[in-house]
């Protein structure tokens, strides 16, 4: 076993002491080849999840590193719960590869981290490395269906991520990032920690370096609960951050005049459907107005 390590876990951990411990274990049970650091960020929690992760910090406390955010007094709803999380902890990875799990959602395979840093290792031209996932239902304590068994290409560019049927077809537990100098430069200059949420901002990131390799394994779940993204009130606040976020890239340069444009009619189409207005038309509408729109950009520039 490499006795570096070489890649880190991000935890986004913001009142999680009823799930926590779950994802912990599921990550230090890994079998894997490499080592690896987990580092949590903790952000104001008011349950015992941060009595559950000084638990297990002394017990590994050569793997798990924890760091409480200095901000106090922070406006917060349910949906920007990490938003003060991400790039903060994402400052202090040094190692060649990262990952980002938020509190609630784990692992199922005790092989996912080796099998992804696997395939990174021996395919350079791959940025990053994504695989299929469950969703969990806290409620009825059940899985769901293989998600994705109808999108099991890899994501090889910008343009073919923005025209599939499911734009952001991986959970943010399934992808595993290389950590390399100019990316994370890039991010630190165009982005903040509001704004730099998720997997979709952050997939649509780093393809622009790269490739992004799809696994159709099941190595993760995403746990579905009434307090969480899914949640009424979160959908709310959910359509809130949308709308900051058109507000964002209006001024944003970060990816230039075309794709400031489809951003701006991704998050129009995602405040139609948190309006739930008539779903099915809304999303036929959006992937023809994509299409014929990134269609016309690319004739032009050819």
């Amino acid at each position: 076993m490499n006795i570096n390590p070489i890649i880190t876990i991000l935890i986004l951990a913001f009142n999680k002491g009823k799930y926590i411990e779950k994802l912990l274990q599921s990550i230090l049970s890994q079998h894997t080849n490499y080592c690896f650091l987990i580092y949590i960020g903790l952000d104001g929690s008011k349950d015992n999840t941060v009595e559950i992760i000084k638990e297990f910090q002394r017990s590994y406390p050569g793997i798990i590193k924890y760091f409480v955010n200095p901000k106090k007094n922070l406006k917060r709803n349910i949906y920007d719960e990490d938003l003060h999380n991400f790039i903060d902890l994402y400052k202090k990875v040094n190692t060649k590869f990262f990952t980002v799990v938020d509190g609630d959602d784990f692992y199922l395979s005790k092989n996912k981290l080796n099998n992804q840093i696997k395939f990174l290792l021996k395919n350079n031209s791959y940025i990053g490395c994504c695989h299929n996932f469950k969703l969990y239902f806290d409620e009825s304590q059940k899985y769901s269906t293989n998600l994705n068994s109808k999108t099991p290409e890899d994501i090889n560019n910008i343009n073919t991520y923005l025209l599939s049927n499911k734009v952001s077809y991986c959970h943010t537990a399934t992808f595993v990032f290389r950590n390399k100098p100019e990316i994370k430069s890039f991010i630190l200059k165009n982005f903040n920690n509001q704004y730099f949420k998720g997997d979709f901002i952050r997939s649509l990131t780093f393809l622009h370096f790269g490739s992004i390799k799809y696994l159709p394994n099941l190595y993760s779940a995403y746990r579905i609960n009434k307090t969480g993204a899914w949640s009424q009130q979160c959908q709310i606040d959910n359509l809130k951050y949308n709308i900051k976020l058109i507000n964002f890239h209006k001024n944003n340069k970060t990816f230039g005049k075309y794709y400031k444009k489809t951003f701006l009619i991704y998050n129009l189409y995602s405040i139609l459907k948190l309006l739930d207005l008539q779903i099915n038309l809304i999303d036929k509408i959006f992937y023809t107005i994509q299409k014929k729109y990134i269609n016309f950009y690319l004739n032009r520039i050819r």
